[in-house]
């Protein structure tokens, strides 16, 4: 029967939540995208009414009153949107900062869950390998400090021990494979970077700042 390792279980779930969080950052990307698309639109037809406005006076070489409150009605309604979807925007920008934040701490939670879960693991398998081969690395460290290879220069504050050891450990470092896939159960991928949160600098700063945004600024500004 498998162990269950509650540790792993933990972190498992940990990462699955890790991973709807950043779906829902995708989520908040998209429509703020679909946000910038209208406002572009908005903007589209803010100049289309300019133009058509000045043909409307080359046409009837004049400007009645009825087509100006059609003209002025029409673009205060263009304006009044394009003010909204640019709050809006605000809006997406303070929760998208916010995701951001969140799925960075959350990734460096993981790591540290994961430390948690692998590094005894691997200082068990340290002991375990250094057990097995004990005899036969006092061996080999017998053997070079018996013979004349790692004598010190005179004057040297290096013993024959120090260089043998410094040989073997210089040895067993070059076995060393560096170049790793991580296991699948323990990978974390990572969404956010520390330049893309603001600093507690910068966050102290705006702390000061009490213009208001979004939403708050439509009500501010009626």
């Amino acid at each position: 029967m498998t162990e269950i390792n509650p540790q792993l279980t933990e972190f498992t779930q940990q990462k699955n939540i890790y991973l709807q969080e950043k779906q829902k950052l995708d989520d908040l990307t998209t429509e703020k995208q679909k946000t910038e698309n209208v406002i572009q639109a908005l903007h589209n037809e803010i100049e289309e009414l300019m133009q058509k406005s000045k043909e409307s006076l080359t046409q009837q070489n004049g400007l009645s009153m009825e087509t100006f409150i059609e003209l002025k009605q029409e673009n205060a309604g263009l304006k009044a949107r394009l003010e909204y979807y640019q709050a809006t925007i605000e809006e997406f920008d303070c929760k998208i900062d916010a995701q951001k934040e969140k799925i960075f701490f959350t990734f460096n939670q993981l790591k540290t869950m994961r430390s948690a879960i692998i590094y005894p693991q691997a200082i068990t398998a340290l002991e375990q390998l250094i057990a097995r081969n004990k005899e036969k690395l006092s061996e080999i460290y017998r053997y070079f400090e018996l013979s004349d290879e790692f004598t010190p220069a005179p004057y040297s504050d290096e013993s024959a021990e120090d260089r043998a050891k410094a040989f073997i450990t210089n040895q067993i470092k070059q076995a060393i494979n560096t170049d790793f896939t991580i296991d699948e159960q323990y990978s974390i991928p990572r969404f956010i970077h520390q330049d893309e949160i603001k600093s507690p600098m910068k966050k102290h700063q705006e702390s000061f700042d009490n213009t208001p945004k979004g939403f708050q600024k439509l009500i501010h500004n009626l």
